[in-house]
């Protein structure tokens, strides 16, 4: 990799070229150079293939000039002859991802596998048709130029490797095959990357200017959608018409800088069909394409008669297949959208499948309703598939999936588990999650339950989940001292119940500004003492936030009411609001995170343990009292490390401290992360009202308490430690007198959140 010396001799290189609109050149005293000629497939005109390459990658470029002479044949081939006479790939520095296209020539980043590196090439090399020499406007009509160069892209890879699965990416076969995405071929990740938002209503119409998308729909829509809606274009017109299509544009385009309706005004024109359920709708609107076989009956004639349903917004043409033995194509034909319903007879004589849509050429919304039978009683039903972990979402089997799970806490012992669920990618719409485990020490049957179901109105709702959940665990309440960090034998161990059903909904607001959440959520929680159920609590939290979605300087804000059962003697309600800002200073995403948060009692509750009060320190053992957070010992009341677990709630001081209110708290956190390594810096402040009696006079004051000092993430957010250094005068008086025995390394708190270990959980919380 070092650099030759240089001549002291100069010399001047003149290039020249008609009919460009752009330029690049590269210059590299490194390159190896091959070179190499293609025979055009129309004119047989021959170009000149060149591959320029230093050391870094140079045996994955061994095959550099069969790529550039395939993709330069190929592209010809579907779309019209290559009119220059020179095609150039070069290794280089700036590719600005994967490559970078230029007219004539194109930069090749490092690729780390020859088969990424022959998809670049293509990849690059196409844009000379639809960004050179066609010259679409990439910036408004971005599909144009991507989105038509990745269809082509997929169609070099199907055509040249016909076998190929998704192995191919690097990733072994046989994790492909296990995970149900080899099933897809090498469109299959456009595919689910467009499935991923689309079924969440978090899509972006096609022509969208380029600045208006959001990152991931950038690549999921222009990429994905239009590559596989030119693919269903194809399928549907066949070989031969499409490619006559895409000659006539550019024949008659190139050099022209075509706009959108010229390519639709040439596809209508030369097919003399009524596109614009493709043009208008699948290009132009968010509007998805999902049919299912609804019904099927056998005649005297041996013909089928077969009812198919539109279940969403576009008319779109579809297939359908007789299939005998889960693989061969008795018959096939193609049957124009229809808005609502239709029966039609579909003669496939020996069938024992009809399916639609077999080869997955529509971009459907769904397709686990495509599959009906020829007889039996059960026509429509998937056979049920037990697999381990998880899959993509298939069309042939209903997947039920499972983990083995290991859990502890201080009531329950080691908990032995095992995790039952139906949750797939894409999301679905009805989706469970069941966690039964073993309490070793109380000798019984816990864990968690889960059931929602997913709606996508597309109106003023982007979706809407309804939800039911039950979670079950062991409960310790123990009043003796015993050593710290001991566990104490003596345990009164009772159980605690939860259940609970929620409405969440996203409120639509412009994708690139906010995300808006509202939420009510029914929670009961049961207590049992001595194996009797006491008397249930049970609130009512409505919860509106709004976030945006920005990655240098994301900021929240989240308010909540809550109100206790007026029929309990823990009636109360509570109105807060919580606020966060993140402030990214470098490229590694380090920041300062502020929070504040202010809680105020619009009715104060008369429980006398005050476990409904604001406080200071956070929701932490007895607090908790809706179960919402993992806590590994419930028990405040004997000092061990359990106790020392903290939850970012309410004040969410660093510091054991029992300061509380139960009218009103106001408080803001701080956290300043190092540049390099895992800590960083905090600092809490809080106000709270308090009354103060001197000579028999009855006074209502403020208080102000603070703490600071450092703390070290292992890893961010999810497992965090705090060393309070210093802090107010008014909490050492009360740390001495109330825990004296605790010294400076008790005082030391952790966080634990178990919940963003949940894959299904971050998967759905992904931003689109």
């Amino acid at each position: 990799m070092d650099f030759p010396e240089s001549s002291t001799e100069l010399k001047t290189l003149h290039y020249h070229q008609e009919n460009v609109h752009d330029f690049a050149w590269f210059a590299d005293k490194r390159y190896y150079v091959l070179k190499g000629e293609v025979e055009l497939p129309h004119s047989k005109n021959k170009v000149i293939t060149w591959a320029m390459f230093t050391n870094n990658e140079a045996k994955l470029w061994a095959k550099s000039i069969e790529y550039l002479n395939d993709a330069t044949y190929y592209y010809s081939l579907w779309n019209g002859d290559y009119p220059y006479k020179h095609v150039t790939a070069v290794d280089g520095s700036i590719s600005a991802g994967g490559g970078m296209e230029y007219p004539n020539i194109t930069v090749i980043g490092e690729s780390y596998s020859a088969f990424s590196l022959e998809q670049v090439i293509v990849h690059e090399v196409g844009h000379n048709w639809f960004y050179g020499i066609l010259g679409s406007n990439e910036r408004q009509h971005a599909w144009m130029d991507e989105g038509l160069n990745t269809f082509t892209e997929n169609r070099y890879t199907e055509t040249k490797y016909p076998k190929m699965d998704l192995g191919g990416i690097g990733l072994p076969k046989g994790i492909m095959a296990k995970s149900g995405l080899n099933v897809y071929g090498p469109r299959g990740m456009y595919d689910l990357g467009y499935l991923f938002n689309a079924r969440r209503n978090y899509d972006q119409p096609i022509e969208t200017a380029s600045q208006d998308f959001t990152p991931t729909n950038y690549g999921a829509i222009v990429y994905g959608k239009t590559g596989i809606g030119m693919d269903y274009m194809l399928a549907y017109l066949g070989d031969t018409l499409f490619n006559k299509c895409m000659h006539a544009y550019f024949d008659k385009w190139k050099f022209k800088h075509p706009q959108p309706d010229d390519l639709r005004d040439v596809f209508q024109s030369v097919t003399r069909k009524d596109l614009s359920w493709f043009f208008d709708d699948y290009i132009k609107t968010t509007k998805k394409i999902d049919y299912k076989i609804a019904s099927i009956k056998k005649n005297e004639t041996g013909k089928f008669k077969v009812t198919i349903k539109n279940k969403a917004d576009i008319a779109a043409p579809f297939a359908l297949f007789g299939i005998k033995d889960d693989s061969i194509v008795v018959a096939k034909k193609w049957f124009d959208g229809n808005s609502d319903e239709i029966t039609i007879d579909f003669n496939a004589e020996g069938a024992d499948k009809i399916i639609l849509d077999y080869n997955r050429d529509i971009p459907e919304i769904d397709r686990t309703d495509d599959v009906i039978k020829t007889s039996g009683l059960f026509k429509k039903a998937r056979p049920i598939s037990m697999e381990f972990l998880g899959s993509i979402e298939s069309r042939d089997k209903a997947s039920l999936f499972y983990l083995p799970l290991l859990g502890w806490n201080s009531a329950d012992g080691i908990m032995p588990g095992i995790a039952l669920y139906n949750t797939t990618f894409p999301e679905k719409k009805l989706e469970w999650l069941a966690i039964p485990m073993y309490s070793t020490r109380l000798n019984n049957v816990n864990g968690v339950g889960q059931m929602y179901y997913n709606m996508y109105p597309n109106s003023i709702f982007r979706r809407l989940t309804m939800g039911a959940e039950i979670a079950a665990f062991g409960l310790d309440k123990t009043y003796n001292t015993v050593p710290y960090y001991a566990f104490p034998e003596n345990i009164n161990l009772d159980q605690r119940l939860k259940i609970e059903g929620h409405i969440k909904t996203e409120i639509k607001a412009p994708l690139r500004k906010v995300k808006q959440l509202l939420s009510y959520r029914f929670v009961s929680t049961f207590e049992s003492s001595e194996n009797k159920i006491l008397k249930p609590n049970r609130y009512n939290i409505l919860n509106y936030k709004v976030s945006n979605r920005q990655i240098l300087k994301p900021a929240s804000l989240d308010l909540q009411f809550l109100h206790g059962d007026p029929n309990l003697a823990t009636n109360f309600s509570q109105l807060s609001l919580e606020a966060k800002l993140r402030l990214n200073y470098n490229v590694y995403l380090k920041g300062i995170d502020f929070r504040f948060f202010g809680g105020y009692s619009l009715q104060e509750s008369n429980d006398f343990s005050n476990r409904y009060s604001w406080r200071l320190a956070g929701q932490n053992a007895d607090y908790d009292y809706l179960y919402d957070h993992v806590l590994l010992g419930r028990n405040n009341n004997h000092p061990n490390m359990l106790s020392q677990q903290i939850t970012n709630t309410h004040g969410a001081f660093k510091i054991p401290t029992s300061y509380s209110s139960n009218s009103w708290i106001l408080s803001t956190n701080i956290k300043i992360e190092s540049p390099v390594g895992p800590i960083g810096i905090f600092a809490d402040a809080g106000l709270y009202p308090y009354t103060q009696i001197t000579n028999g006079t009855v006074s209502e004051k403020i208080g102000v308490l603070y703490d600071a000092g450092i703390y070290i993430h292992l890893p961010k957010d999810i497992f965090e430690i705090y060393i309070p250094l210093v802090f107010s005068s008014e909490i050492m008086k009360e740390l001495e007198y109330s825990q004296p025995e605790i010294d400076f390394w008790q005082r030391i708190r952790f966080m634990i959140n178990i919940n963003q270990l949940n894959p299904f959980k971050m998967l759905r919380e992904v931003k689109p």
